[in-house]
Protein backbone atom coordinates (compact mmCIF):
# COMPACT_ATOMS: atom_id res chain seq x y z
CA UNK A 1 0.00 0.00 0.00
CA UNK A 2 1.31 3.81 -1.07
CA UNK A 3 1.82 6.13 2.20
CA UNK A 4 0.55 9.56 1.44
CA UNK A 5 3.34 12.62 0.48
CA UNK A 6 6.11 10.48 -0.49
CA UNK A 7 8.79 11.47 -2.86
CA UNK A 8 7.83 8.84 -5.56
CA UNK A 9 5.74 6.93 -6.95
CA UNK A 10 5.08 4.07 -9.05
CA UNK A 11 2.87 2.40 -11.64
CA UNK A 12 3.61 -0.69 -13.54
CA UNK A 13 2.52 -1.22 -17.31
CA UNK A 14 -0.56 -2.92 -17.23
CA UNK A 15 -1.52 -2.32 -13.54
CA UNK A 16 -3.30 0.37 -13.22
CA UNK A 17 -4.13 -0.08 -10.03
CA UNK A 18 -1.05 -0.92 -7.94
CA UNK A 19 1.11 2.47 -7.28
CA UNK A 20 3.65 2.21 -4.88
CA UNK A 21 5.33 4.54 -2.99
CA UNK A 22 9.16 5.23 -2.85
CA UNK A 23 11.71 6.91 -1.02
CA UNK A 24 14.11 7.16 -3.73
CA UNK A 25 13.57 7.79 -7.91
CA UNK A 26 15.92 4.74 -8.41
CA UNK A 27 13.75 3.02 -6.10
CA UNK A 28 10.60 4.46 -7.89
CA UNK A 29 11.99 3.47 -11.56
CA UNK A 30 13.36 -0.14 -10.31
CA UNK A 31 9.38 -0.80 -9.27
CA UNK A 32 7.80 0.51 -12.38
CA UNK A 33 10.38 -1.39 -15.15
CA UNK A 34 9.96 -0.98 -18.56
CA UNK A 35 7.28 1.54 -20.01
CA UNK A 36 6.14 1.61 -15.98
CA UNK A 37 5.31 5.55 -14.78
CA UNK A 38 7.15 7.45 -12.11
CA UNK A 39 5.42 10.56 -10.44
CA UNK A 40 8.36 13.19 -8.54
CA UNK A 41 6.18 14.56 -6.28
CA UNK A 42 8.51 17.49 -5.53
CA UNK A 43 8.64 18.94 -8.86
CA UNK A 44 4.72 17.30 -9.98
CA UNK A 45 5.96 15.43 -13.09
CA UNK A 46 4.69 12.02 -14.63
CA UNK A 47 8.13 10.77 -16.33
CA UNK A 48 7.90 7.34 -17.83
CA UNK A 49 11.27 4.32 -17.51
CA UNK A 50 12.87 2.41 -19.98
CA UNK A 51 15.89 0.10 -19.84
CA UNK A 52 19.06 1.89 -21.17
CA UNK A 53 21.11 -0.51 -23.32
CA UNK A 54 24.31 -0.66 -20.20
CA UNK A 55 21.46 -1.63 -18.14
CA UNK A 56 19.52 0.22 -15.37
CA UNK A 57 16.91 2.81 -16.52
CA UNK A 58 16.20 5.97 -17.41
CA UNK A 59 13.13 8.02 -17.47
CA UNK A 60 11.61 10.35 -20.51
CA UNK A 61 7.83 12.39 -20.97
CA UNK A 62 5.39 9.79 -21.13
CA UNK A 63 4.22 9.41 -24.27
CA UNK A 64 0.37 9.92 -25.46
CA UNK A 65 -0.90 6.11 -24.42
CA UNK A 66 0.78 6.36 -20.96
CA UNK A 67 -2.10 6.36 -17.95
CA UNK A 68 -2.41 9.39 -16.24
CA UNK A 69 -0.87 8.60 -12.82
CA UNK A 70 -1.35 12.16 -11.15
CA UNK A 71 -5.71 10.94 -11.71
CA UNK A 72 -5.15 7.80 -10.24
CA UNK A 73 -2.95 9.14 -7.00
CA UNK A 74 -5.83 12.32 -6.44
CA UNK A 75 -8.02 9.26 -6.60
CA UNK A 76 -6.15 7.33 -3.92
CA UNK A 77 -5.90 10.61 -1.85
CA UNK A 78 -2.12 10.10 -2.20
CA UNK A 79 -1.38 13.66 -3.18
Amino acid sequence: MATKNAPFYSLRAGKDRDVKSHRTREAAMNAAKEHGQIWITKTGTQRQVHEVSGGGWRSFKPDSLAPDLRAELERLGLI
